[in-house]
């Protein structure tokens, strides 16, 4: 793919993988490059997404607290790129409340919970940080 007359300036090229369509619409990150162009500058990208894939981090836990499950929805944002609003998810916990995300590049994150089944929507956020490989749990307590 080639993108041209770009200005100059920085970029970020994204490579997401997409399940489903509309708001149930999940989609996970495979892969990301950032660059700075100069003027008049051209540049070749390649992504080697097994490579990128092998860093990649998880997050998974229950929710907990005197909510219905099945109106929880859960997203995660990046806190390090305004950029990525709810680039993971929805996801929605099991009968049980549990929850994985993964593919999850290192860094700092915030997984937001919408209970949808009030109006409007109530929303918290829980911080998370992951480094690459690890395996975080967590706790999402709600009322």
């Amino acid at each position: 793919m080639e993108v041209s007359r770009l200005p100059p300036g920085p970029y970020r090229l994204a490579i997401f993988s997409a399940d489903g369509e509309g708001l149930n619409a999940s989609r996970r990150l495979l892969g990301e490059e950032r660059l700075q162009m100069a003027p008049g500058e051209r540049r070749e990208i390649s992504v080697d997404i097994d490579d990128l894939s092998k860093r990649f981090a998880s997050i998974s836990g229950k929710v907990v607290g005197g909510v219905d499950l099945g109106s929880v929805r859960l997203n995660i944002l990046s806190e390090e790129d305004p950029e990525e609003i709810f680039a993971f998810g929805p996801t929605l916990p099991d009968a049980g409340g549990r929850f994985r995300f993964t593919g999850l590049p290192a860094g700092r994150c915030a997984i937001v919970a919408r209970v949808v089944a009030v109006e409007p929507a109530a929303l918290a956020r829980f911080p998370v940080e992951v480094g690459e490989r690890e395996a975080r749990e967590i706790e999402v307590a709600l009322e």
